[in-house]
């Protein structure tokens, strides 16, 4: 079973950005930014409809564990440096070779490379920490502004894609 890390192993830091352990008390902050409809377009999960939903989703996610038992949930709320403002967040699943990653920026933060910024943080700590295989993000055929996420990152398309029809980036480790 993979063991997780403490919380100051993986509280990490980039330029412009606090990338903490997701807890109920960012509940508020994320949900001012994922009630925004316009931030599900490419997703199958609808905008939540209450800081509620937010806070029960972190809480099972503070379990930092699958249902299974077997993976991690690692997931990184993204603050600002200056202000401590919430700009999104930004999760790793990590499997005993591989490790997937998934980015939220709030609209107002899009297009500042935030995104960017922090995976290209996390995938790096995930590669060291974990020295997994290889590294993977699920992106829908028409985010590309995601793709350009995962190319700067140093994920490339691999032509697999999942049931719900997003295509599987990769890197491998090594």
């Amino acid at each position: 079973m993979i063991e997780i890390p403490d919380n100051e192993a993986w509280t990490l830091q980039s330029p412009r950005l606090d990338l903490t352990p997701m807890v109920q008390r960012d509940a508020a902050d994320l949900f001012a930014l994922l009630r925004d409809p316009a931030l599900h377009e490419f997703s199958t999960d609808p905008p939540p409809a209450h800081r509620d939903e937010v806070q029960e989703r972190i809480r099972v996610w503070e379990s930092r564990r699958s249902p299974t038992q077997d993976d991690l949930w690692l997931n990184w709320t993204l603050r600002l440096k200056q202000s401590g403002l919430a700009v999104g967040y930004i999760q790793a699943t990590v499997y005993e070779d591989a490790a997937e990653l998934a980015w939220v920026i709030g609209a107002p933060f899009q297009r500042q490379g935030y995104a960017t910024e922090a995976a290209q943080r996390v995938a790096t700590w995930a590669l060291d920490y974990f020295k997994v295989a290889e590294l993977r993000a699920s992106i829908h055929p028409d985010h590309i502004a995601s793709q350009r996420v995962a190319a700067h990152v140093g994920l490339q398309p691999s032509g697999v894609f999942t049931h719900e029809g997003e295509e599987i980036w990769v890197i491998r480790n090594g």
